[in-house]
């Protein structure tokens, strides 16, 4: 019975990720998730699904670097940011 259990959790987890896949959501749908969950998971042309984590917040001369998904209406919606080190200095 425990095992049912274990394989019953594994699938809800798979089913509700699969959900949050970019790839099968408008631009506008990928960017409220992200801004809900903090995350969101997008397939790659290789057929991965990896997940997408940005940063909340920048240190002081940090350069914030849009991050970019595929969605079903756009190839580069931008629904995070990653920060960098300035490289103007």
């Amino acid at each position: 019975m425990k095992f049912l259990t274990v394989i019953g959790i594994m699938a809800l987890t798979v089913s509700a990720n699969a959900a949050a896949i970019s790839n099968n959501m408008s631009c506008a749908e990928a960017q409220a998730h992200y801004d809900r969950h903090g995350r969101i998971y997008t397939q790659t042309g290789s057929g991965d699904v990896v997940p997408i984590y940005g940063d909340k917040s920048c240190s002081y001369g940090q350069d914030k670097d849009p991050v970019f998904v595929r969605t079903k209406d756009t190839s580069m919606c931008k629904v995070a940011f990653r920060c960098s080190n300035n490289s103007r200095n």
